[in-house]
């Protein structure tokens, strides 16, 4: 046998098995083989094993539970090489949409992304992740990326360079609009030419309020976020538009990898009893306000390392069902809570949860 003087092989104590029914090489190889998958296993340690299905699903009453099984079904999970993977074809869209611009003219790379800025903390949670996962899985030099408070501290004329800020999934594009771009750094996203928002996912509100943004109307945001309409205090919404100034119409492009649609939308893989029965299974067991998810975008993508606030609640929030007995969440959610504000009466934990608008 090739094996037979390979300390790994004399480990292995072979299976007794009838020459005339399997060969000898067939039950080693066998052996073999299931050893591998030992390893692979312990190597890549499943990031939600079945006891976390069990637990999750236990909480469930039975005549429940097929439905919420055929909801975690439709899950869109993005384990490490999908993101890996994913990260390089998004590093790769990036690329292509710079040169057309004209931010990269020289593709040698020593001076590839001269005219190029890369946050490394946008846009905080899981971005800050997200930021090293790219830079590794593309080989590009830490150098390159610098701390947006950093940036807007220089006095460099950015006015012919491009910002690229990153993250996993842009449910609405209200966080980047709202909070990032006209709260917090209008002044510094505006001194450059462009500002490319790269994801792994957006959702399809994200993608249209991206182009209404780009087209100077706010009024889709304005709505979403403030739930208003025309019906409502006319100066009200005059004075909130007005809030939008600050952000340029085309300043900042939206570049994704994979679009999703809601698990509501008709193009979804849901059908009409299907959709009943699962508004039915999110009324019963969360009492919270935003059972479909923030927004109530019925989203479904989540990351081995994050699941974001736009899938049901069930999937991720441990204060469904009554506050005695915690909720066991099927999915991790990133729990830093320092971009958050201080200010106002709601806590840090319920705003980690995406509680914001209460």
């Amino acid at each position: 046998m090739a094996f037979a003087n390979n300390k790994f092989s004399q480990k292995i104590t072979l299976p007794y098995c009838r020459a005339q029914a399997y060969p000898l090489t067939f039950c080693f190889w066998i052996m073999v083989k299931n050893y591998i998958d030992t390893l692979y296993h312990r190597f890549n340690e499943d990031f939600v094993g079945r006891d976390n299905i069990n637990t999750w699903l236990d909480q469930f009453e039975i005549e429940d539970r097929s439905i919420a099984l055929r909801l975690a079904e439709l899950i869109d999970y993005w384990g490490y090489r999908r993101v890996h993977f994913g990260l390089q074809i998004l590093h790769t869209k990036l690329k292509e949409r710079l040169q057309h611009d004209g931010f990269i003219v020289n593709t040698d790379p020593e001076h590839c992304y001269d005219q190029i800025d890369f946050s490394r903390t946008f846009c905080s949670k899981s971005g800050d992740l997200v930021c090293y996962f790219y830079r590794k899985a593309n080989g590009i030099r830490s150098l390159e990326f610098t701390n947006l408070e950093a940036l807007e501290s220089q006095k460099t004329d950015f006015s012919k360079c491009a910002l690229v800020l990153l993250d996993d999934y842009v449910g609405t594009g209200c966080q980047f609009f709202s909070f990032s771009y006209r709260r917090d750094h209008h002044a510094l996203f505006n001194r450059y030419a462009k500002v490319y928002l790269g994801t792994l996912v957006a959702n399809k509100r994200a993608i249209d309020t991206f182009y209404q943004m780009n087209r100077g109307n706010f009024d889709p945001l304005v709505k979403i976020l403030y739930r208003l309409d025309e019906s409502d205090e006319i100066e009200q919404i005059k004075q909130i538009r007005k809030t939008f100034d600050v952000v340029k119409p085309r300043q900042v492009q939206l570049v994704s990898v994979s679009e999703e649609v809601s698990l509501l939308a008709p193009e979804s893989h849901m059908g009409e009893s299907e959709i009943i029965r699962v508004r039915s299974l999110l009324d019963k067991y969360i009492s919270a306000p935003y059972c479909e998810g923030l927004f109530n975008i019925m989203s479904h993508s989540v990351f081995f390392f994050q699941c974001p606030n736009n899938v049901p609640q069930i999937f991720w929030d441990w204060d469904c069902r009554a506050p005695d007995k915690p909720w066991r969440p099927l999915f991790p959610r990133v729990s830093d809570s320092s971009i958050y504000t201080e200010e106002g009466e709601v806590p840090h934990s319920q705003q980690v949860f995406g509680k914001l608008w209460e």
